[in-house]
């Protein structure tokens, strides 16, 4: 049974197929509006490296309605997998496999036939084997660790494999003691499934479950989900709640059914059964059918009849139904992360009827204005694709975490408090983020972007400090490096988004940077900073990066200062952005890891050891091309060819460094053609690279345009358009790296209108090249009303290089533009061709300002 009507899952194209023929994809809205939806493929990033999620949301839902296929975590669904074990309500989008979350909760699994209330791959014996061999791995002495890692990496390889097939066998015998068939696939509610028999689009989810020959349909409000389930003729059908999700046991759950079409519940805990971070979500469900009978359970214990059950060992609910051919179930669920009556009332204010279509139409239309605040002409289909795609993983976060009333529960203080005149958010991934994803959202959603700020605060208020890097779940949570508030705040106080506390936010930011406190919220290593002007290595993880990125955002501090007339901390934070000349060494032309003495660290004659101190692990020598495993590196998941670039607010300081601008573009030459291979442990895949360039990672994102500074704008042009071709591909595997909350699809966007914010905080982006004929950018009422068009003329895969360029009819060479040129509206032309034209942008007074001069 086909159920597409506009699946997107081919690898090659984008295929759009409907029950009876074709769709045009240029169809208009019931509005008449064109329907650019048709142009978003959920399934980009969903196989290998992006980790994207393809099921149903709004931009910035608390709800992400979206099937689960047995990847743990965040990586909740992959493409390649073939079963689905049903459908949950909360994901992240493009954070990796090991992002500790509590997300993924409350999984919905219509059956027919047979009840099971556990999924098979809980029992598979590969991913227990998998988990088991993990879990070794992680326990292993520094010793069998250093072993390890000066393996080659076949020998590494070939130890991994001895490992899991041991592990397996072991896994094997125990479920072999408990009853089980070996040598079948152990099956529990789950159902195989094809993609030919998938479909999504911006609001809605369908599959066809083989197993059970059920249609199964989502959609969702900004706090509530909607299932629409279509079942066969049955006397044996089920729909399972499993609360705990049961491939992650060790949550606390409860559940009660509560009459013949209703239920509530919970779920604390993480999705990792960790409970350092505890959170609870709660949820209202609503059947449009009474069930003919219920029940319960416990790990694998079925309760039939029995209304109410909790504990943490694998806990849910079930109901039962008689079917017709082809009927309809409904399910409306809202949550909350406040209360049950949060949950209900979110529900009642969301979905107040039962109108699967119309809430799917709404879904549909709300995307499709969002989509038009970018138009574009010209361009393949599938270069549209995958930016309306951009576009729509851009703004599906920050998480909207408070309730339709404003209620949200802190975790700063444990306590509930409303937000006034907007939404409260959490999953701010500021490390990733603050690169290009916020400050796109500071065009695209000015009002939104000031309500994350005014969040920030909160924290602020409740906590005592700015989160740093990353705020999953309303938590600080020292998992990257930085501090990167201060960019997000000075960034849009700059665009002129200042709805807030000014004098709270500096004062915040302020404290950040000079104050050290408790290590989950406070600057890491922030004493040996101030004191010796850089991290030590022997003192400090990952301490060239961090040296490197406190310095930017201690620029940042520096610009807000001087907007708020303070001189003295002008001085103060102008002097720590240039903290990264201490870790810059003339003799290797690279920025090395220095201890907490003054001395370098020696030069690498063969594979480092891992040297442990009561602060601090790290690698005994310096190898530019190593990246090693954390918590040993001194890089932040790079090595020293690929953070020598992060000076973003500095590139000719960066460029004096280096011995001027010649020096600085043969290194940036090499960078993008030399090999690509690593030394030691391989950390980015093959295929996110060129040359040791990595743009599946996020410290790379900018440097493709730093040749402007040094007079060579063309080779950037060179540089990004082989970037936008090849690393982003309207194809489920079509992104290289993690997308990362929006960073990645951020890039492209940017990159396809021709610039790119190179140092966030500065109102100043330097120039690509345009990907598309002629694109717009609707500014909206906070900008008010205009319009920045970018056009490029006789633009082709071919003709990518700048000849010459105007503004508003003015000739323009200059190898950037302002936000002040962009927000005023207007239209900015490039003439293209095959040939760079080497003089365009290339004069020192065409040139992006830096924080040094030449």
């Amino acid at each position: 049974m086909s159920i597409s009507t506009k699946t997107k899952t081919t690898v090659a194209a984008i295929t759009l197929l409907i029950a009876f023929g074709c769709q045009s994809i240029s169809d208009k809205n019931q509005n008449g509006i064109e329907d650019l939806t048709v142009y978003v493929n959920p399934f980009i990033g969903t196989h290998k490296e992006g980790h994207t999620f393809p099921g149903a949301c709004l931009p910035f839902g608390m709800v992400q309605l979206s099937p689960d296929n047995g990847y743990k975590g965040v990586k909740a669904y992959n493409y390649a997998e073939e079963s689905i074990l049903g459908f949950s309500h909360t994901h992240l989008s493009g954070t990796g496999p090991y992002t500790l979350t509590n997300y993924n909760n409350f999984l919905v699994m219509p059956t027919v036939g047979e009840l099971k209330v556990f999924p098979g791959v809980k029992k598979d014996p590969d991913r227990l084997a998998r988990q088991n061999a993990e879990e070794i791995l992680d326990n292993l002495s520094v010793a069998e660790q250093q072993e390890i890692e000066q393996m080659s990496s076949q020998e590494r390889e070939q130890k991994y494999n001895a490992l899991f097939q041991n592990e397996k066998q072991k896994v094997l015998d125990e479920l072999e003691k408990q009853g089980y068939d070996i040598f079948k696939k152990i099956k529990g509610y789950e159902s195989d499934y094809r993609h030919d028999e998938e479909e999504a689009s911006p609001g809605y989810y369908a599959v066809n479950l083989k197993d059970y020959n059920i249609k199964a349909e989502l959609t969702a409000t900004k706090r509530a989900g909607f299932h629409r389930y279509t079942f066969p003729e049955t006397g044996q059908g089920h729909i399972i709640i499993d609360v705990t999700h049961s491939i992650t046991p060790g949550r606390d759950a409860s559940v009660e059914i509560l009459n013949e079409t209703q239920m509530e519940g919970y779920v604390t805990g993480d999705m990792e059964g960790n409970y350092t971070r505890p959170l609870t979500c709660y949820f209202f469900a609503e059947f449009n059918k009474p069930f003919t009978s219920f029940g319960t359970w416990s790990e694998e214990n079925i309760y039939h009849n029995l209304n109410e059950i909790s504990g943490d060992k694998g806990v849910g609910a079930f109901v039962n139904y008689s079917t017709t051919q082809n009927e309809q179930v409904l399910l409306k669920v809202g949550i909350s992360f406040v209360s049950i009556e949060g949950a209900k009332k979110n529900l009642e204010a969301e979905i107040p009827h039962w109108s699967f279509d119309q809430v799917r139409e709404e879904a549909n239309d709300t995307w499709n204005k969002k989509l038009h605040k970018i138009e574009v002409q010209g361009g393949t289909e599938d270069q549209k694709t995958s930016l309306y795609t951009s576009v729509y993983h851009a703004l599906m976060f920050p998480r909207t975490f408070s309730d339709a009333d404003g209620k949200y529960y802190s975790h700063f203080d444990n306590s509930v408090h409303k937000m006034e005149g907007g939404d409260y958010y959490v999953d701010f991934s500021l490390w990733d983020t603050y690169r290009a994803e916020h400050p796109l959202l500071a065009y695209l959603e000015p009002e939104k972007q000031n309500e994350m700020i005014r969040t920030l605060l909160e924290m602020y208020d409740q906590g005592g400090r700015l989160p740093l890097y990353v705020s999953y779940k309303n938590y600080y949570m020292k998992v990257m490096i930085g501090d990167h508030a201060t960019s997000v705040i000075t960034d849009s106080y700059m665009k002129g988004i200042r709805d807030y506390d000014v004098e709270k936010a500096y004062e915040a930011m302020r404290k950040n940077a000079t104050e050290p406190g408790e290590k989950e919220s406070s600057r890491t290593g922030l004493e040996y900073y101030v004191n010796l002007g850089y991290t030590p290595v022997d003192r400090v993880r990952e301490s060239v990066s961090v040296t490197m990125e406190y310095a930017y955002d201690d620029w940042c501090l520096a610009e807000m200062a001087k907007a708020l007339g303070k001189t003295g901390d002008v001085q103060l934070f102008s002097e720590r952005a240039r903290s990264y000349e201490n870790l810059y060494d003339k003799s290797t032309g690279f920025m090395r890891p220095k201890k907490v003495d003054g001395s370098w660290l020696v030069m690498c004659t063969e594979a480092p050891e891992i040297i442990r101190t009561r602060e601090n692990q790290y690698y005994s020598c310096f190898d530019p091309l190593w990246v090693g495993v954390s918590p040993s590196r001194y890089y932040t998941e790079s090595n020293a060819w690929q953070y020598l670039w992060h000076v973003p607010h500095d590139v000719q300081g960066l460029i004096n460094l280096m011995g001027g601008e010649e020096n600085f573009v043969n290194k940036l030459d090499t960078l993008f053609t030399m090999t690509p291979d690593e030394t030691g442990p391989e950390y980015a895949p093959l295929y996110s690279k060129i040359g040791q360039y990595v743009h599946g990672n996020e410290p790379g994102h900018h440097v493709a345009y730093l040749y402007n500074y040094a007079g060579e704008p063309w080779k950037t042009q060179k540089w990004v358009h082989q970037i936008m071709k090849q690393k982003y591909l309207a194809a489920p595997d079509g992104l290289c790296g993690n997308d990362d909350m929006g960073q990645m699809s951020a890039w492209y966007i940017f990159s396809a209108m021709g610039f790119y914010p190179v140092a966030p905080g500065q109102n100043v982006f330097a120039m690509g090249t345009p990907l598309f004929e002629e694109l717009t950018l609707d500014l909206g009422e906070f900008y008010n009303g205009n319009k920045f068009t970018v056009k490029a003329r006789n633009v082709s895969d071919e003709n990518f290089y700048i000849q010459s360029a105007t503004l508003n009819g003015e000739s323009y060479n200059n190898a950037w533009i302002s936000h002040e040129d962009i927000v005023q509206g207007g239209t900015l032309v490039f003439e293209m061709g095959p040939q760079p034209n080497k003089k365009w942008g290339s004069s020192l007074a065409e040139k992006p300002p830096s924080m040094s001069e030449k």
